[in-house]
C-alpha cells in the first residue's frame, strides 16, 4: 500500500511539472509582442492605421486648391448674385455703390457663339452707359437700377427680361440695346427710385413714413395750443361763477364762450 502511494505521489508531481500557469503580465506582454509583430510585418495594416491617425499630405494639398479657388473665382459683391431674389436695403446699397466693377485691364471672354466673329464686351460701354454692370459669374451685363427697383416692364405689365433678370450678352446688338433701354419708362423710374432710395439713405430726406409722423406731431402741438385758451376760459368762468351758456339764442352777447 505504502509503495502504491508514493508511485501516486510520484505521478502527480511528474503531472504538474508539465503544465505550467502563466502570470496575467506574461499574457499581456505576450499580446503585445504578437500586436506589435503584426503591425511591422503587415505593412498594408500599418498604412491604414497611418491614414486613420493623420491626413495625409496629398489631401490637405487639395483642400487647399479648393480654398484657393473659390476665393478666387467667388466675388460676393458680383451683380449676378442679386438677381431674382427678394433683396435688403442693405443688398441694394452694396448693388448701388460697391458692385464689383471689372478694372480697365480686365480680359472679358470671348464666348463660343461669338468665336469666330471676335465679339466681346468693350469696356468703353460703360462710360457711354453709367448703369451697366458686368457679371463675371452670369458671363453679362445688367441694368443696375431696373434690377434693384423695375417690377414690371412695357405695356400691360410684361414680365422683365435681359438686362433685368437675366444677363445680357448679344454683343452683336449691344450699343443699339442699351440705347432702347435708357429710353424705357420702367428704366427711368428705376433711376429716380435709386436717387431716392440714396437721398433717404444718407439722411438727406426723410421717408414718407416720417413724414406723416412729423405731420401728425405738429397737428397734436397745434390743437393743444388752441386747447390752453378754451381752458382758461372755462376756468375763470368757474371762478366767478359766471354761467357758460347765455339765457337768450340772439342779441349783442350770445353767451360767455
Amino acid at each position: 500500500m505504502e509503495g502504491k502511494r508514493k508511485k501516486d505521489d510520484n505521478t502527480k508531481n511528474t503531472l504538474l511539472t508539465y503544465f505550467s500557469k502563466k502570470s496575467r503580465n506574461n499574457k499581456e506582454s505576450c499580446d503585445d509582442d504578437h500586436l506589435n509583430q503584426t503591425k511591422t510585418n503587415d505593412p498594408e495594416t500599418q498604412n491604414i492605421v497611418l491614414s486613420v491617425d493623420q491626413p495625409s499630405c496629398s489631401t490637405l494639398k487639395q483642400d487647399e486648391v479648393i480654398d484657393n479657388e473659390l476665393e478666387t473665382n467667388f466675388r460676393s459683391n458680383d451683380i449676378g448674385l442679386f438677381t431674382n431674389c427678394t433683396l435688403t436695403d442693405a443688398d441694394k446699397k452694396l448693388v448701388l455703390r460697391n458692385v464689383w466693377v471689372p478694372n480697365v485691364n480686365y480680359e472679358f471672354p470671348l464666348l463660343e457663339k461669338y468665336k469666330a466673329r471676335g465679339l466681346k464686351f468693350q469696356y468703353k460701354w460703360f462710360t457711354e452707359f453709367n448703369w451697366l454692370v458686368y457679371s463675371e459669374i452670369k458671363q453679362g451685363v445688367f441694368c443696375k437700377y431696373c434690377l434693384l427697383f423695375a417690377k414690371y416692364g412695357g405695356i400691360g405689365g410684361q414680365p422683365l427680361g435681359q438686362l433685368v433678370s437675366t444677363a445680357f450678352s448679344n454683343w452683336k446688338k449691344a450699343k443699339e440695346t442699351f440705347r432702347n433701354h435708357s429710353k424705357l419708362k420702367y428704366h427711368l423710374s428705376s433711376v429716380l427710385d435709386a436717387d431716392h432710395f440714396l437721398t433717404i439713405l444718407d439722411h438727406k430726406q426723410v421717408t414718407i413714413i416720417e413724414k406723416l409722423v412729423t405731420n401728425r406731431t405738429e397737428q397734436i402741438k397745434l390743437n393743444r395750443s388752441r386747447l390752453i385758451p378754451i381752458i382758461e376760459c372755462v376756468i375763470l368762468c368757474g371762478q366767478q361763477e359766471i354761467a357758460l351758456r347765455g339765457h337768450r339764442d340772439s342779441g349783442k352777447i350770445n353767451g360767455n364762450y
